[in-house]
């Protein structure tokens, strides 16, 4: 089964947390963006900096998330490129958008 988890930068520290995202409206036309801990704790996040899990792993056994930069390497056409990890909903996965410059190897 697919393991949900989102990572957001709390708001007092910067510092990236993880847990279950929560967004609703808190009156006054704002809006509040929170991560919610295993532990039933929750702080503040900054929106912008909110990712899911896509339920992969880097070499070194790391979680991406979207949004996540990798370095990516394609052997048969001899180039690589820095490239963001991104939902697509077309086709309804996670993809590595390529629309950026590449580089030879």
């Amino acid at each position: 089964m697919r393991e949900i988890e989102f990572r957001g930068k709390r708001l007092s520290d910067r510092e990236w947390i993880y847990g279950y995202y929560v967004s609703y409206d808190a009156g006054e036309a704002s809006r509040k963006h929170e991560i919610i801990f295993t532990t039933g704790n929750w702080d503040y996040v900054n929106p912008e900096t909110v990712g899911q899990y896509t339920d992969l792993k880097d070499k070194n056994s790391k979680k991406i998330y979207e949004e996540d930069i990798v370095h990516w390497h394609h052997p048969d056409l001899g180039w690589m490129s820095l490239v963001p990890v991104m939902w697509e909903d077309y086709v309804g996965r996670y993809i590595l958008w390529t629309a950026v410059p590449r580089r030879r190897v």
